[in-house]
């Protein structure tokens, strides 16, 4: 059995819901649309430019790839 932290769980949840909702507006086709989120840490990854080829960095490659299709991101510390 693998151990995760909470931390790590709780971060690929916040991510999660933002891929979702990203994609949500992507589908819709909605212009000028501002998304604010709770979880600096994850806006700070989402809007920084490392790489991670792990699940949670997976998901926040996906979130990028839907930022680049005019979507702007604020939340915690923005």
């Amino acid at each position: 059995m693998v151990l995760f932290s909470r931390r790590l769980i709780v971060q690929e949840a916040e991510a999660l819901g933002l891929r979702q909702v990203l994609q949500w507006i992507v589908d819709c086709q909605l212009l000028n649309v501002l998304v604010e989120i709770d979880s600096k840490e994850v806006r700070s990854v989402v809007c920084s430019h490392g790489c991670d080829w792990s699940e949670w960095g997976v998901i926040v490659s996906d979130c990028r790839a839907l930022l680049n299709q005019g979507i702007s991101v604020s939340g915690a510390g923005a």
